[in-house]
């Protein structure tokens, strides 16, 4: 789908199910498609630099997409913005970060080495931790990492310290909101009771 032959737009077009995709992966999961057009969120989206055909998809099925411009601008606030009263419709947010998101000159780990020009790493990390803090969120995905491209682990290295970083202030309120007293229970010969301590 794009001039250097990365299949980006085929995960999308199958989830949707959208004219061309093969029956096969398209009828895979329990229904179909797997997700309607509103159930996506796109953020860092360099719109001047997809293809023809998937810029018309993008607004042939009105996708919320936030522009790479507007994305480093502020991070958290364009990431804020185009999930607020959006993700509260949903019992679980995924939150999936392609590293071809980010400069290949900052971070060469992306699958094409021509894509240069797109988000620096720190603002796709405050991006991304602000996504992570919504209530729903329910989990983080990372992909298009290529450790062929790093050979001394270097950039392998900033990225998982960059996720922990991005994860670390995540988890730590979740197990400050999960955190209760024990339970200390009771019981004597016909009723059991049960008190925090």
């Amino acid at each position: 789908t794009t001039e250097q032959g990365a299949l980006d737009w085929m995960v999308t077009a199958h989830l949707l199910d959208l004219p061309g995709v093969v029956d096969a992966v398209a009828s895979v999961g329990p229904r179909r498609p797997l997700l309607r057009p509103g159930d996506l969120a796109y953020w860092g989206v360099n719109l001047e630099g997809v293809t023809a055909g998937e810029r018309a998809s993008v607004d042939r099925l009105g996708l919320r997409v936030v522009d790479t411009a507007d994305a480093i601008a502020d991070p958290a606030g364009s990431m804020s913005s185009l999930l607020h009263g959006w993700a509260r419709h949903y019992d679980a947010v995924l939150v999936h970060l392609d590293i071809d998101l980010i400069n290949f000159l900052e971070l060469p780990l992306s699958e094409e080495i021509t894509r240069v020009g797109g988000m620096p790493l720190a603002a796709a990390a405050e991006g991304v931790r602000s996504a992570l803090r919504i209530g729903t969120a329910a989990g983080l995905t990372v992909t298009e990492a290529n450790p062929d491209h790093d050979p001394d682990g270097t950039a392998i290295r900033d990225l998982v310290s960059t996720i922990t970083t991005m994860l670390a202030p995540t988890a730590m309120a979740g197990k400050a909101r999960q955190r209760r007293p024990p339970i200390k229970e009771e019981t004597t010969r016909h009723t059991t009771r049960r008190t925090r301590v």
